[in-house]
């Protein structure tokens, strides 16, 4: 693999990892901020509506910028967005650094897409799902273990994060093979259709396959933290946020074997899994049982990776080489989306009905949805023989 595209992959998973710091620190920034369940989630949901509204503005970014600058962009925002989150903790300030990493991750998705299909192979197409997940996995543990057992646990991991983003920008900028690409697939052209003539019904189920992998994770990330200190008694931060830690490793694993099987098999057995990890993980709760609780997140993980990674293979598959950097925008835009709505939605349910009631309800509405989706999977995607072949896992 090129030094060109490990900077490009290392650059995204960053960028990645700056939602994803605050996560352990959660229950601290509500108990220290008053705030409700629905006040803790609309800071998980101001990052992903900022996220959206950029991945929605795709095209006016790619007619304007170059691929390496809005990485390097990315980058610098990011670091924006930390310096927010580094000073004593206020809505306001939180808000702030949360819609800067929205942005930083929206500039940066597409264009991603875009550079890793110039500069690597076709077997690095759908590596931004993967960066996705390593990058939310990483920030996440980064600040439980830093706040943990270093000085400074609500600063040091944002200033190390800034650091490590702003030097990556320098090194992007200074990488003259990654100026501008050499063929025209930047999402920069003003025509052309992004889905290919008679796929759009396909397209659309693999963006469906990547609403409900981040729907998931919309859940996890907002409940499951609170659920580990209902049943662990952590103060820990490192044990609170173990639970969405396994969720993202095996989300990891799952995406590692996406691209393996026709997609009629992977937008069945992904959304199965899924939904019985839910109902594990809602199960946990009324049954203290952490060891439910870790093998809900394990099963919801792999199922969100193998989604996730999946859907965005075959909504590249399906859509004109040339416009392969919006297509990634509007499937990314899509699935978080999703999350967004989940993670706003869920935050009202928890204040009227509590937390297990409202996580078994999710649990039920889910795998309602995930039948549905197998279903339009299996008629929208034949047999092996005449499917849409997904790009190899790389």
């Amino acid at each position: 693999m090129r030094v060109r595209v490990v900077l490009v992959i290392a650059a995204f998973t960053i960028v990645m990892a700056g939602p994803n710091l605050p996560t352990p620190l959660f229950p601290y920034y509500r108990t220290a901020l008053g705030l409700s369940a629905f006040g803790l989630t609309a800071l998980v949901g101001v990052y992903l509506v900022a996220l959206v509204a950029v991945l929605l503005s795709a095209v006016w970014f790619a007619r304007r910028f170059s691929p390496r600058a809005l990485v390097a962009g990315g980058l610098v925002l990011a670091a924006a967005g930390d310096a927010f989150l580094a000073v004593p903790p206020s809505v306001a300030a939180l808000a702030a650094g949360r819609v800067l990493h929205g942005v930083a991750v929206g500039v940066a998705t597409g264009a991603v897409a875009v550079l890793l299909r110039e500069h690597g192979t076709l077997r690095n197409g759908s590596l931004p799902a993967l960066c996705a997940l390593l990058g939310s996995a990483a920030g996440t543990a980064f600040t439980a273990v830093l706040a943990q057992y270093l000085p400074w646990p609500r600063t040091l991991a944002y200033v190390a994060h800034a650091v490590l983003a702003l030097a990556c920008a320098a090194a992007l900028s200074a990488v003259r093979a990654l100026g501008e690409p050499r063929r025209a697939d930047a999402g920069r052209s003003a025509g052309g259709a992004v889905v290919r003539p008679g796929e759009l019904a396909r397209f659309w189920s693999a963006c469906a396959a990547g609403v409900a992998a981040w729907v998931t994770a919309g859940l996890v990330v907002a409940l499951v933290p609170s659920y580990a200190v209902l049943l662990l008694h952590a103060t820990n931060l490192v044990v609170v946020a173990s639970p969405v830690v396994v969720f993202l490793v095996a989300a990891c694993f799952g995406s590692v074997a996406a691209g393996r099987r026709p997609p009629r098999t992977e937008f069945t057995v992904a959304p199965a899994l899924m939904a019985a990890g839910l109902a594990l993980t809602a199960l946990s709760g009324p049954w203290r049982s952490t060891a439910v609780l870790v093998v809900g997140a394990l099963l919801t993980g792999a199922g969100q990776g193998l989604a996730f990674r999946g859907g965005f293979a075959v909504a590249l598959t399906l859509s004109a080489p040339a416009r392969h950097g919006v297509a990634a925008s509007r499937y990314n835009a899509g699935a978080y989306l999703g999350a967004a709505v989940t993670a706003l939605g869920m935050g009202l349910l928890v204040g009227r009905i509590g937390l297990d009631d409202a996580f078994r309800w999710a649990a039920v509405l889910f795998a309602a949805g995930a039948v549905l989706l197998a279903v339009v999977a299996r008629r929208l995607f034949p047999g092996p023989a005449g499917g849409t072949a997904p790009e190899p896992a790389g």
